[in-house]
């Protein structure tokens, strides 16, 4: 059904329910985001903790590369029960992240109320500080894993992630040693070395003609990532050559 201006209407009982989940989803989220790195650190003492990010969803990093971890929860379970004792998992919720009845509904809450050696924060605190902070960093695909490496923490990764086999990366099993996984040591110039192998075998093109007409734009963006990148590299391994970008390029 549509009104006189062409809008679609929605029945009144579709947008209440819309209006009660993001409710919801906000009242659990001050229920549990009121953090900041000073209470956190009390919280956590000095012990160690896994820190994860999640995931925005419904998304392709999820939904298509995540398999069975699509539920994220699921993943955060999974790990929970591999856990060292006095060890805890920090799961921030996604900046970017809003209502959805299948991803972050009331049973998504109550999953994590179960789990007891987890702390949720909300959205507020800085990614890259518990990065620093943690001793691993668990992602279904996300780039905070990337993240991660270059800043000399391991990865668990539950999904298909691009930067899987680098060093430094896992791929979780019920079987991992996360203590010996938190106690390696990550080379920032084999980083470089496998990024630089990866991008190799990479290649310009387009998935979708509809992309065709900003794809000099794309190049240009692309090119301005993959100097950051280099850059990033660079600090952590005191190394400046950016000659690889314009050999990958011929």
């Amino acid at each position: 059904m549509k009104s006189r201006l062409g809008f679609k209407k929605y029945p009144k009982e579709k947008i209440d329910r819309r209006i009660a989940g993001e409710k919801a989803y906000w009242n659990n989220m001050q229920s549990f985001g009121h953090w900041d790195e000073k209470k956190l650190e009390k919280a956590v003492g000095y012990g160690k903790f896994i820190y994860y990010p999640l995931h925005l969803q419904p998304e392709m990093t999820t939904s298509v590369m995540g398999g069975d971890y699509k539920d994220q929860m699921l993943s955060i379970e999974h790990l929970s029960r591999i856990l060292p004792k006095g060890w805890k998992i920090v799961v921030k919720e996604n900046p970017k992240q809003y209502y959805d009845y299948y991803y972050r509904g009331d049973e998504f809450f109550k999953r994590m109320h179960s789990i007891d050696n987890l702390i949720f924060v909300g959205k507020n605190i800085d990614t890259k500080w518990l990065i620093k902070k943690s001793c691993i960093v668990a992602t279904i695909t996300g780039t905070a894993g990337w993240e991660s490496i270059r800043l000399k923490r391991p990865v668990l990764t539950f999904g298909d992630a691009w930067y899987d086999g680098f060093p430094g990366v896992y791929k979780f099993n019920p079987k991992l040693n996360l203590k010996e996984i938190s106690e390696e040591k990550i080379n920032p110039d084999s980083i470089r070395k496998h990024f630089e192998s990866w991008l190799k075998n990479c290649w310009v093109g387009i998935v979708d003609s509809d992309y065709e007409m900003i794809s000099e734009r794309s190049e240009a963006v692309m090119q301005q990532d993959l100097m950051g990148i280099f850059n990033d590299l660079d600090e952590i391994t005191a190394f400046k050559d950016h000659r690889t970008i314009q050999t990958l390029r011929k």
